[in-house]
């Protein structure tokens, strides 16, 4: 048994048990919170009105005039990503590979916000807004086939990943938006953040002799699960000034900043040979996840978002909007940050007092340096379209509702976008376990609907 392919386990068990992080490298806006942003790409921070500004600009409280309660949900999602020739096994310098693909659904329910006027110019609000939510299933089979080792046998050799993933992220706090004149808005927001990742890996390498004269087989397996957590705390304050013909937004982010964190779990590889002339093998390794230290460090870099609004009709607008980050060293808990900015365009139009359409785009582009590890990790720089209806449904038992009356809102819209950048890709060497940079070229696809619906009273 060559310790080459022990040690090429070895590398895959340890990169996972390593990487817990590169869960939560995602983009920074994988869902859009509120009725208007899901209609409009995001594209609220001058303009937006609805409770979705606890989010996107918390100023934009100060302009709510009657309470709300609000759920909205992607209800579910489809992400499709394939990235190329992503596990290689090469065996004297012949070399297979396989793609590994994974079509995944997933539900989210991205947030619930609770809104109320303390008066005409003060509101407050509080909510529990997921802002990160992904599934990852994919197995990955390369196929018996028949090679020469470094000896000059001729061997069969197979291999198998099976790969899991599950993340999610949660923002959840309070936030008062202020009308200090008319038309000046102001509002800040307090978040506390809670992250949770959770990896699973199985390999399995196998190969033996084409000539059994002697029979002979080894195997190589890998298993590693691990769950890794943190919770922090992030702030934001906002602004918002309408000057009739246009209105103008800010909204400054604090960067995150992690209280605690742990890591659970651990890999196993294993190594057997046996048949052939020698005395049997078998070997047993196991690794610990890395000690996370957290207290104090920055997790997500702070953003500033601009927006400036052009009126359309009455409660309709057309929004441009600008997104920026800054960098960050890398940490125990994320890789490297580089600074980004991204960008947004969106309408909504009021048809009448009780429909109202939107559409917008959008990029979300990467702001990871570097590339994980561990083998599917991804930098992807993700583009899209929105497009939606809402309705406004009065809760009343008479053909004119006063004004007062309760207000159902329930709107639907769909988010579609594709990604385009790298994945890292993992090639098993039996014959030179030396370092190597591997990586593929990737494009993924995902499609979100969203149903929003809130109660007005």
């Amino acid at each position: 048994m060559s310790t080459r392919p022990r040690l090429a386990a070895c590398l895959i068990a340890g990169a996972l048990v390593a990487s817990p992080r590169g869960a939560w490298a995602q983009n920074q806006d994988p869902y859009f919170f509120g009725d208007d942003a899901a209609l409009t790409a995001g594209s609220t921070v001058a303009s937006g009105r609805d409770s979705g500004a606890i989010w996107y600009n918390p100023a934009g409280l100060g302009g709510v005039q009657r309470g709300s309660i609000s759920a909205s949900a992607s209800t579910f999602g489809v992400r499709i990503r394939r990235i190329p020739n992503a596990l290689r096994v090469r065996i004297a310098g012949q070399e297979r590979g396989v793609d590994l693909k994974a079509f995944d659904i997933l539900s989210v329910p991205s947030a619930v916000v609770a809104a109320t006027a303390l008066s005409s110019r003060v509101t407050v609000a509080g909510g529990l807004l997921t802002t990160q939510r992904d599934l990852v299933s994919t197995l990955g089979v390369v196929e018996p086939y028949t090679a020469v080792d470094e000896s000059g046998r001729e061997i069969r050799a197979s291999q198998r990943l099976d790969l899991q993933g599950d993340s999610s992220k949660y923002h959840f706090g309070p936030a008062l938006g202020i009308e200090l004149a008319p038309g000046v808005r102001i509002g800040f927001a307090l978040f506390g953040t809670y992250a949770k990742a959770t990896q699973n890996v199985g390999y399995a390498l196998q190969f033996a002799p084409v000539d059994q004269t002697v029979p002979e087989r080894a195997f190589v397996t890998a298993s590693a699960r691990v769950t890794g957590t943190y919770a922090g705390l992030a702030g934001a304050a906002g602004l918002q000034w309408d000057l009739g013909k246009v209105a103008l937004g800010l909204t400054l982010r604090s960067p995150e900043v992690a209280l605690s964190a742990s890591n659970e779990g651990g890999a196993v590889t294993t190594g057997t040979r046996v048949g052939g002339a020698g005395e049997p093998i078998a070997t047993y390794e196991e690794t610990l996840p890395d000690k996370q230290r957290a207290t104090g460090e920055l997790v997500v870099p702070g953003r500033v978002l601009a927006g400036v609004a052009l009126p359309l009709a009455p409660s309709s607008w057309l929004e441009i909007g600008a997104d920026a980050a800054h960098g960050l060293p890398s940490g125990n808990l994320t890789s490297a940050r580089e600074p980004v900015v991204n960008g947004r365009v969106g309408a909504r139009y009021m048809l009448s007092p009780d429909w109202v359409v939107g559409g917008g785009v959008f990029s979300d582009r990467a702001n990871q340096r570097v590339l994980g590890d561990f083998v599917t990790d991804s930098r992807v720089d993700w583009y899209g379209l929105t497009a939606g209806v809402s309705k406004r449904t009065p809760l009343a038992l008479k053909e004119h509702p006063d004004p007062e009356a309760l207000v159902l809102v329930t709107t639907l819209s769909l988010r579609a976008g594709a990604g385009f950048g790298q994945s890292r890709a993992s090639t098993i060497d039996l014959s030179d376990d030396s370092p190597r940079d591997d990586r593929s070229e990737v494009t993924f696809f995902e499609v979100m609907p969203y149903l929003g619906s809130s109660v007005v009273f």
